[in-house]
């Protein structure tokens, strides 16, 4: 990359003087060279098969944690490794399984059973709709709305495009397209630069930087609730050095605040707005696991980010699928019954992870 192409380093550690090739700066450098492109495929295939497809041998396998025993994986379940409040697995870090749905299908019910998963539906928007107070944001989402779509509404009118319910499919799929990066990217305040290397890394989606910087002017007026939620929250953590969820959890931020690195001191701010909303998804999603728990026992056998996934017999999964989504929304009111936006999970049966359809699909297919 650099010495035989000449391709410019982005980030040089600077005390081996080595020259980063993660996956942001690939992205940065991508369209230099088409080996890049080829070279960040083959890094990504890598990795993932070392992750989730070579077997280990049994003296690897005790020293990484990983124990392969009747087609299964054991990876380490920690609920408080990370400062968000995020449960975390790992070795393997079975929660970051690829998208890619060859992958995905690996992960199966055993014979005579169906995999029931359940999604926080756009729980992160939802739960900045609550701290933000932002008007527009809490009539999307009590219109029981999609609030992509909602975005890409607004963003067809501030592209001075004709109305968006007039668009013909392929236009009003382009705005919802570019609609979830920027929820997504500006939802915890990211600057233009850090927003448009995340949409490329996360979405492979190329943005310039003037139009990172259009798109987040248009979060910003579009949700200005959500702007002035940032900056109390930035104020908050830089004059008390902390930030505290509303469960009480709270978070010290002293080292970063008084740090005399500008970056650090900024960090704390990004943290303080981050950190509320998912340690608050992560309850949220703790609560729907011991949820399913509560109604079959010993049935829950993954999560993933803010997702569940339990194991249930073929005839019975749509009983219980219909039960834990309404017992998961009761049990979150009970935790925190000051949360008065509208609280919805997804849920999916399949015989896989890559597979799985609503439930109105999958009382259909029984009848195929």
């Amino acid at each position: 990359l650099f010495d035989v192409l000449r391709l410019p380093p982005v980030v040089i550690n600077e005390e081996t003087g080595s020259r980063s090739t993660g996956k942001d700066t690939l992205a940065e450098i991508e369209h230099l060279h088409p080996f890049v492109s080829l070279f960040r495929k083959y890094k990504t295939a890598s990795r993932n098969y070392s992750q989730f497809l070579k077997e280990k041998d049994d003296e690897e396998g005790e020293a990484e944690g990983k124990l392969w025993q009747c087609d299964k994986i054991y990876p380490y379940w920690m609920m408080v490794k990370i400062n968000t409040g995020r449960p975390q697995a790992y070795q393997p870090t079975v929660l970051n399984i690829p998208r890619d749905l060859r992958y995905r299908k690996l992960i199966a019910a055993p014979a005579g059973m169906v995999i029931v998963g359940a999604d926080e539906s756009q729980i992160e928007p939802r739960l900045m709709a609550y701290f933000s107070r932002d008007a527009s944001m809490l009539q999307a989402f009590a219109q029981d709305g999609d609030i992509h779509t909602w975005t890409a509404r607004n963003l067809a009118k501030f592209l001075g495009s004709e109305k968006y319910e007039d668009l013909d499919p392929d236009k009003r799929k382009h705005y919802r397209t570019l609609a979830k990066p920027i929820n997504l990217g500006y939802n915890y305040g990211s600057s233009a630069d850090t927003c448009r290397q995340y949409v490329k890394t996360a979405f492979g989606i190329d943005w310039s930087l003037s139009q990172s910087e259009e798109f987040r002017a248009f979060y910003f007026s579009t949700y200005p609730g959500v702007a002035k939620y940032h900056s109390y929250v930035r104020k908050f953590v830089y004059t008390n050095g902390y930030i505290e969820s509303p469960l009480g959890i709270r978070w010290d931020l002293s080292p970063w605040v008084d740090s005399p690195m500008k970056w650090k001191q900024s960090e704390a701010g990004r943290i303080g707005i981050n950190y509320p909303c998912q340690e608050i998804g992560a309850h949220f999603m703790c609560v729907g696991a011991l949820a399913a728990e509560e109604l079959k026992p010993k049935s829950v056998f993954f999560t993933f980010h803010d997702a569940v996934y339990t194991y249930q017999w073929e005839d019975e999964a749509v009983k219980f699928a219909l039960q834990w989504e309404q017992l998961w929304k009761d049990r979150v009111k009970q935790l925190m019954p000051e949360f008065d936006v509208p609280f919805k999970v997804d849920v999916g049966i399949g015989k896989n992870l890559g597979e799985l359809i609503s439930i109105e699909n999958y009382k259909e297919s029984m009848y195929v």
